[in-house]
Formats: structure tokens, sequence, C-alpha cells
């Protein structure tokens, strides 16, 4: 049954467990014994209850696809495509000089987890900014609408000015990643899957005991989560509100207005958005859409939480450069996820255009 915007409505045989049950099932002993079949059907509920929980008109069909392996996931359109060798087998897959090397991947279940959650705020934020369902905070929505895939004005370096996306793609080498990061709709998806999955094995572990997968999932969060790269961020800008500098540049461009920012901040972003204007156009087919309307790949850093070598992962460096994205948030998630509670966000109302 097709939904509004495409999305559908996608019948689970898990659709009559309560949420302990269907949670339980990302153990990782159960998760361990899971076929491919059964992967994808948990994976599926867990994204319906998620929808409804923020008031989506239908919910996104997960698959499985052959992703590269820095790209746990991402939304294309109405559906969520999964890394198929991270979820189903369990391996980070990446070629290194030529040669095809394979890992095993800590933490699978609360990625994949994760990742859906994450996905699926990316499907709320995109029904919010078309129209679809409604926003209550209009701060938030202010932000959104300003960090799509649009078009504005930014200065080149010739005194003259170019075009500059408004979806930061992370494209500079020292900053790109934290831009990337911290853009509203990319913190806000981090932010709010990280917490509920979090909140998530917590709860199942005091049910079920101590379960090592999920403590993996937390050593990732407590070096690689939103708190430790907005720690990194706020160091390497040397300001403690670079995320809301960043998103209000975005804003000033869309509403044409002219709230005060940090002149650094704003002269990087500013540089990022045409760097990502020239890497997306070179990326799109003329005869096809971007993946989504308001962001794609989970990307980046998080697939190097779960290699085996020394606790490392490839992508696990303090280097931005070669990182196009990775998502997750600081302070406003806005919704409810599978049945948890609603996460208060930083976004205040005032959206900064006067």
């Amino acid at each position: 049954m097709t939904g509004n915007q495409g999305y559908g409505v996608h019948p689970t045989s898990y659709q009559s467990l309560s949420n302990d049950q269907l949670f339980s099932m990302y153990s990782g002993q159960h998760w361990s014994g899971m076929r491919e079949a059964d992967r994808l059907e948990l994976l599926q509920e867990t994204v319906n209850r998620a929808a409804a929980a923020k008031g989506e008109l239908g919910s996104c069909e997960v698959r499985f696809a052959p992703l590269d392996s820095r790209t746990l996931g991402q939304k294309s359109g109405s559906v969520i495509e999964l890394n198929q060798s991270m979820f189903v087998n369990d391996k980070l897959t990446h070629v290194y000089n030529g040669r095809l090397i394979e890992e095993p991947l800590k933490a699978s279940n609360f990625l994949a987890l994760e990742t859906v959650l994450h996905e699926d705020i990316h499907a709320w934020q995109d029904q919010c900014t078309d129209g679809t369902i409604q926003c209550a905070n209009s701060g938030l929505l202010a932000e959104y609408r300003a960090n799509q895939f649009t078009v504005s004005a930014v200065p080149d370096n010739m005194g003259g000015i170019q075009p500059g996306s408004h979806y930061l793609s992370g494209e500079n080498g020292t900053f790109g990643y934290y831009l990337y990061y911290f853009q509203s709709s990319e913190r806000d998806a981090h932010l709010f899957s990280q917490k509920m999955t979090a909140e998530i094995g917590e709860r199942l572990q005091q049910r079920t005991g101590y379960d090592q997968s999920f403590a993996d999932y937390m050593t990732y969060l407590n070096g690689d989560g939103y708190n430790a790269v907005f720690q990194k961020g706020v160091q390497l800008f040397g300001n403690p509100n670079f995320d809301k500098e960043i998103n209000q540049v975005l804003m000033n461009q869309y509403y044409g207005v002219n709230k005060p920012v940090d002149p650094v901040i704003e002269s990087i972003v500013k540089q990022e958005m045409a760097e990502s204007y020239k890497a997306q156009i070179a990326n799109v087919n003329p005869l096809q859409a971007p993946v989504s309307n308001s962001a794609g790949d989970h990307l980046g850093k998080e697939a190097g939480i779960a290699s085996n070598a020394a606790g490392q992962s490839p992508n696990n460096s303090e280097s931005v450069g070669s990182q196009h994205s990775a998502e997750q948030g600081t302070g406003a998630a806005a919704a409810q996820a599978a049945g948890s509670a609603e996460i208060d966000g930083g976004v205040e109302d005032d959206n900064g255009i006067e």
C-alpha cells in the first residue's frame, strides 16, 4: 500500500510484539543467530514504529544494498538502504592498495539500529519541510528549510559570486567533517539516533544482563559519538557555539537576513557551500534527483567503530580530510522514535529571521 509522498505501509511478522520484545532482538546473542530476512524484518518494524511515533504519514521501506565501506546507510526517496556487508555479514569491507580487506564489525546490531533511526529522522525532516506533516517547533523547521539541496550565491576568490549548496557535503579538507556533522539536518539525526540507541541498549541490559556488543557500541559513542565530535569541533573552530554559527550562516543565506555571525566561520561555511555545490553537481545524473530532499548518506567515522584492529577503524582519525559525512547532532532532536520519550531540542523558536 502506497502512502503519501511515496511512503507506504510495510507489514512485518513482528508487528504484534511489544517494544521490549522487539528491541530484545537487538541483543548480541539474538542478532548473531538471525538470518538476513529476519534482520531485515526487525529493522523494518523498527522504522515502522519510529515513523508512527513521530507522526509521519507512512514509513520508508528498508532494504540491504551493496554500499561502499564508508556508508552505513542512506535514504533515497522513500527507501532506506543499509550496508549489506556490515549488517548482514557483520564485516567491514574496504580496498587497500588494490586488495580487498574484510574485518569483523563490532556492535553491528546497535549500529544497524542507530542507522535506521538516523535515516528515519531524515524522513521526518522531509515530511516537515515539504508540508506533509506539521513541525511544532518553528525555529527547527526554519533551520531545516535552510539546509536542503537548494542554492544561493556566495563569494568566489576573485571578487565575484558563485553558486553554493545549502546542504554541506563536507568537502573542505580541514573543517568539512564538522560542517557536515553539525548542519541542522545531520546534527539532529545523529543526536537523536545515538541517544535512542543508547537508551534502548541500556534498557535491554537491565532486563537480560551484560551484552559485550552494547559495551562496544558505548565505547564507540564515548570516543566518536556526538559529544566527542562536538568537543573536537569546539577546539577546531575556537568557538563553543560553532554549531549555531554554522546554521545561522545557512539561515542568513536562505532567508536573506543578516543576523550577526562569527566572520571566520561565515567565510568557512560559504567556501564549503561552493565546494559542496561543485561536488553535488558532478555526482548527479541530470535525469535524476539528488538522493534526498534533506540529507542522504550515514557516512564517515561511524564505520570505524567496529574494526578489531587494535580497536581502531580505518576512518577513526582526527583528520577531516577524507570523511565526507557522518551524522549526529547537538541539541535538537525533535521527535519520538520507537515508543520512546520525546527529546527536547536545543533550537529555540528565535530562528534568526528578522
